[in-house]
């Protein structure tokens, strides 16, 4: 059986939003599909990457149920409600990355060398490897 490599998560939640936008402004410019009347785009996306990545460091820190008290005093254990706000952000993110082109759809774009590929060159400038 084949093992498969697994990759740290990068932490994008000690990047700046404005350093992210200018990451994803130079890889699409290294894509050559960079145009001015994508900067809002960049910038939603730079935002939202940087919202899901605090949900993710706030999931990290093992607060993932939360103990409420019922009317009578008992304890109740509920999943943590970032759980849905890390799907919805997660959501978001992909709709951004996927309006800019910077994901890979086919294994052919996927063999790219980091620098041609959007998405992975975007992740290798931002120093996630």
């Amino acid at each position: 059986m084949a093992t498969i490599k697994r990759k740290k998560s990068f932490d994008f939640s000690n990047i700046d939003a404005d350093k992210l936008a200018k990451e994803i402004r130079g890889s699409l410019q290294k894509l050559g599909t960079y145009k001015e009347e994508l900067e809002i785009s960049i910038h939603m996306c730079a935002t939202t990457l940087k919202q899901y990545a605090r949900i993710i460091e706030e999931l990290n820190a093992d607060n993932l149920l939360l103990i409420e008290r019922t009317d009578g005093g008992e304890a109740r254990c509920k999943p943590n409600p970032l759980f849905d706000m890390q799907v919805k952000q997660a959501e978001a993110v992909r709709k951004y990355l996927r309006e800019l082109k910077l994901t890979s759809l086919t294994s052919e774009e996927i063999s790219k060398t980091p620098e041609e590929n959007g998405l992975a060159g975007l992740i290798s400038s931002l120093g996630g490897r």
